[in-house]
């Protein structure tokens, strides 16, 4: 099984396998070396190599391989754009060029998606998060790209939990009110996991109309109001949903409901 430890500084090291046998190593300073292993890694990074992956999130992306992972966000090729996307919202730092660079990819793998119509919408959403990793007033207008595009626009939502400006909040108070039901609630789980009340009437009808396809996720997000007295009611009118998931969702938000209630003096 392929394994990986942290890096050791220069020095002589001796190993002891499980049965006792022994190895002697010594690590030295060697730029030409790392410069290799850095390439090598990045070039199976680019090939989908799971163990490269597992090593790059486990012990974080060299800085200089953050870059040319940025240049393949603005790949034309899905598959290419797609990893570095997935790659590098797991590095633990970007460079302040990062944003420039995923707002532009933003704006290119739009218009290759809707050119392609093959339904390969996903990269849209890694790249959202990329934004959110990066958290400036910037990149909200990224996630704002892509929520104006019309593509996927539930889940393009998500990203922007991660962001804490109050236009982040503003723009998704905004879409509670979306014409579209999936918009609408995504946005309302959203700004319940904020405990914002702005989001409770959407919540509240939602659980309440026994035709919402939304009706369990609108009793699970319910559970971050606790002390108002509409929710319990909403929450218990699902116990007798004619679908096992919504009823042992409700039944779990109750028990949830109970042990989050402030007791009375």
């Amino acid at each position: 099984m392929p394994a990986v430890i942290a890096p050791l500084p220069p020095g002589s090291y001796t190993l002891q396998i499980g049965d006792g046998t022994k190895a002697k190593i010594t690590i030295k300073e060697d730029m030409q070396l790392a410069r290799k292993w850095q390439n090598d890694l990045l070039v199976r990074l680019r090939k989908g190599d799971r163990f490269a992956r597992y090593v790059a999130s486990k012990y974080g992306l060299p800085a200089t391989l953050i870059e040319p992972l940025l240049q393949d966000l603005l790949s034309d090729q899905f598959d290419s754009a797609n990893r570095a996307a997935e790659i590098l919202q797991e590095s633990r730092e970007l460079p302040a060029s990062a944003g420039d660079v995923v707002r532009k990819a933003m704006a290119k793998q739009i218009d290759l998606v809707k050119a392609r119509k093959d339904g390969k919408v996903h990269i849209l959403t890694s790249l959202a998060y990329l934004a959110a990793k990066i958290g400036t007033d910037d990149q909200i207008d990224t996630v704002l790209m892509l929520v104006r595009s019309g593509i996927d626009r539930a889940n393009s939502l998500g990203p922007l939990a991660n962001f804490k400006q109050p236009r982040a909040t503003r723009k998704l108070r905004s879409l509670i009110q979306d014409e579209n039901e999936d918009v609408r609630i995504r946005s309302a789980q959203v700004l319940a996991g904020r405990k914002d009340e702005a989001a409770l009437g959407v919540l509240l009808a939602t659980a309440h109309d026994p035709k919402s396809q939304w009706r369990a996720y609108a009793v699970k997000s319910l559970v971050n109001y606790p002390n108002d007295p509409r929710v319990e009611p909403a929450i218990k009118s699902r116990l007798d949903d004619s679908d096992s998931f919504v009823r042992q969702s409700a039944e779990l938000a109750l028990r949830q409901l109970a042990n989050q209630k402030k007791p009375e003096p």
